[in-house]
């Protein structure tokens, strides 16, 4: 194995291995007039590509057919990071080319689940994801990433899509994300006067509004004196 992945078991073996670590077909399109990329699980874990292979082969006439759905895959009962990302991403790619999707999202999606699963390591089974590790991962985004608010919003809003995408295809329970995986809360004003001497300084302006009305001997207010 290289940097690149490893060797095909043999010559015509349906898959390559792909530069992000999964093997994938190239499925060509005609709605579209474009090729597809369909992946199968990583090329790290499964060199030899035999899980890769049966999982091409329980899905192949869905995928040419236009009908592929990935919960028809056998689906282990220890999910690992790294197969769900393989899984979501292609599932964000189709969006893409149906139009449901734009790149600039997808993007956003390939950057942000590539940098936490990377954070987690792809090995780590989901159902062992506990409140402490998205604790770390938003420290990390805070400390060494040094994002803004505005940023950390938009990571978890990237990162809990992904987890969702699995909990909602019933291949395990959300993780429990724990209180410091929360959005983080709007920016309070800094340097607010204190609310006392406002209510003061109201007081004062509106007496004075009153006084100077009273004065003018409206038919509302008695002349003064």
């Amino acid at each position: 194995m290289n940097a690149t992945g490893p060797a095909l078991p043999y010559p015509d073996f349906p898959l390559r291995p792909h530069k992000n670590g999964q093997w994938f077909k190239s499925i060509w399109n005609p709605r579209t007039k474009k090729s597809e990329q369909f992946y199968f699980g990583s090329w790290h874990e499964d060199p030899r590509g035999e899980c890769a292979l049966r999982g091409w082969l329980s899905r192949k006439d869905g995928i040419r057919a236009g009908v592929d759905h990935l919960r028809v895959t056998d689906v282990p009962e220890s999910l690992s990071l790294g197969e769900l990302m393989a899984r979501f991403l292609s599932h964000k790619r189709q969006q893409v080319s149906a139009g449901d999707l734009s790149k600039p999202t997808l993007a956003g999606y390939l950057r942000e689940v590539a940098w936490f699963v990377e954070f987690m390591t792809p090995t780590t089974p989901i159902a062992g994801l506990k409140p402490e590790h998205f604790a770390a991962y938003m420290k990390h985004l805070v400390e060494k990433r040094k994002l803004g608010r505005f940023a950390r919003k938009r990571v978890r809003t990237y990162v809990t899509t992904f987890l969702r995408y699995g909990a909602q295809n019933d291949w395990y329970a959300m993780p429990r994300t724990g209180t410091d995986w929360v959005a983080p809360a709007r920016q309070l004003v800094a340097n607010l006067p204190d609310p006392a001497t406002v209510l003061i300084h109201s007081y004062e302006y509106v007496n004075s509004i009153s006084i100077r009305i009273c004065c003018r001997g409206t038919a509302w207010y008695p002349p003064c004196g």
